[in-house]
């Protein structure tokens, strides 16, 4: 045989030329399962009733499917990790609630949440390639195929982890960093330092001005110090702060038990944004702006509201604040 025969696989004259094998069905199965197994780099939707939208973490959401069995998602993009975590139940407006795992990070890698999430019996893994190519098989044989099925516990041995007598916990998915993510309501200590200094250091023909330039978060926090300098200049705070909301949306609280309004000693909770939803005392439920909470707080005969984001700072607003344009 020729060189170039060797190099080309060409067959000399006499001899019958081979077609190449032709894959079977599991075969190519099995070459897509070890090919996403080996991503460098995938994305996962993040549960939105369990991501901390304070620090920017989450984990793994795990859907189900109409037949009872669960699933976990894997995206090779970005923006439709994006999209589809948008629709889920729970979504957050304006967070995307979406993970990056790295086969660089020691943690966050595909191949520990995926051991992990067989490890707590989730069912199928779905796989949403580059271009829409679409791969779903059952989590064990992904595994399997992938020689990392040597972690898997049987669901009496992660009940018997989780009630044992030596107090150990389930495997559990390791917090993933939210893409992207910032919490424009957090103050952070060193904005709350700068804050108080600017307070104390302000002229007092100055304070309305000042008071006026920040953020609602950032007097909300203040509103504390403020009512220990001044109980006349925290009533101008808390009136300042009541108008900054006039033009954004507002949310009452609703109580997650019984579905009244959700107030503590006579003050209902208005919150400025829904993020924290899922994190804090209550639910959010929209409302047309201050009007349709002033006439919440008339109906039910309270003190007033208690203004917050629902996670980081709370205020109260008595009704000789809220209603001072007789409203």
């Amino acid at each position: 045989m020729s060189i170039l025969s060797k190099i080309f696989g060409n067959k000399p004259s006499g001899e019958t030329a081979e077609e190449p094998r032709r894959l079977s069905a599991q075969e190519k199965s099995e070459g897509a399962a070890r090919a996403i197994y080996a991503k460098d780099k995938v994305y996962v939707p993040l549960s939105a009733m369990q991501a901390d939208v304070s620090e920017g973490t989450g984990i793994p959401y795990i859907g189900r499917l109409k037949d009872g069995r669960t699933v976990l998602y894997v995206f090779e993009n970005y923006e439709a990790a994006r999209a589809f975590s948008d629709g889920q139940d729970g979504a957050l407006d304006g967070i995307a609630l979406v993970g990056a795992l790295d086969k660089a990070d020691q943690f966050n890698n595909l191949s520990n949440v995926l051991r992990v999430a067989h490890s707590l019996g989730i069912q199928l893994m779905e796989y949403r390639g580059q271009d829409g190519e679409h791969f779903e098989c059952a989590l064990s044989w992904l595994m399997r195929v992938n020689g990392a099925d040597g972690m898997a516990a049987s669901r009496e041995k992660m009940e018997a982890l989780s009630i044992g007598t030596d107090a150990k916990l389930p495997l559990q998915f390791h917090p993933i960093a939210i893409v992207g993510f910032s919490n424009p309501y957090k103050v952070t200590p060193a904005r709350a330092e700068e804050l108080f200094k600017q307070f104390t250091n302000v002229e007092d023909d100055e304070l309305l001005s000042f008071f006026a330039g920040n953020t609602p978060q950032e007097n909300v926090l203040l509103i504390g110090l403020v009512e220990k300098y001044s109980a006349d200049l925290a009533k101008s705070v808390k009136y300042i702060v009541w108008n900054q909301l006039a033009e954004q949306p507002l949310f009452v609280g609703i109580n997650r038990k019984d579905g009244g309004l959700y107030a503590r000693d006579g003050y209902l909770y208005v919150f400025y944004t829904d993020r924290f939803q899922h994190m804090g005392p209550a639910r959010c439920h929209p409302v047309s702006g201050k009007e349709a909470a002033l006439d919440l707080v008339r109906r039910h005969e309270l003190k007033g509201i208690a203004l917050t984001d629902g996670l980081h700072n709370m205020a109260r607003f008595e009704n000789d604040v809220i209603f001072q344009d007789g409203e």
